[in-house]
């Protein structure tokens, strides 16, 4: 039910910051169900972890609510999905160095910035410092909802070394590609 309501929120807040608004019922469903899939799935993961669920099980959980994050990252949000992933990343590994915790954090930070200063350029002062507001809020919310299915499960596991290595080497080119999609988008 949250997602759903934080869609409706998500509607109205494009609604606000367009400057030639066009409503459709069909692009409202897809904004609205997005949000209530993200949302069922990261309640899901918060469940998972409250009912303790054993390492597999929550394993399956989270990979399930972190797909159902995919809808937030079509059209308008495609730039905002890494800063959506980075971001949750950053703020939940506590047990990362804090250098690569300050690099995602930065990387996360980029699409975010460039999308709110983008309001200046064709709203008014007042209303584009509510949209940035507005917009700090809602993405806020989905990075908070988020730390279920991307923070670490606590159970003493750890994930090995090499693998470790090999993920944070994958990381490190989609990340400059998230960074590239999002320059050409804020262009």
């Amino acid at each position: 039910m949250g997602g759903l309501a934080w869609g409706i929120n998500a509607r109205l807040w494009m609604r606000f910051i367009s400057t030639n608004p066009e409503f459709t019922w069909s692009g409202t469903l897809f904004i609205v169900i997005g949000f209530g899939v993200a949302g069922l799935a990261q309640s899901g993961a918060y469940l998972g972890r409250r009912a303790s669920l054993t390492r597999p099980a929550m394993t399956v959980l989270r990979v399930v609510a972190v797909i159902g994050l995919l809808p937030l990252g079509v059209a308008a949000g495609a730039s905002m999905f890494p800063t959506i992933i980075l971001a949750t990343l950053a703020l939940t590994h506590h047990t990362w160095p804090r250098w690569l915790r300050g690099i995602l954090a930065a990387v996360a930070l980029l699409p975010a910035v460039a999308t709110a200063l983008s309001f200046f350029d064709d709203l008014s002062l007042m209303r584009a410092v509510v949209g940035v507001i507005w917009f700090v809020a809602i993405y806020a919310g989905i990075i908070w909802a988020a730390r279920s299915s991307l923070g670490p499960q606590l159970d003493g596991w750890r994930v090995p070394t090499a693998a470790r290595v090999l993920g944070v080497a994958a990381l490190a080119p989609l990340i400059l590609l998230a960074t590239m999609i999002t320059t050409q988008l804020a262009e």
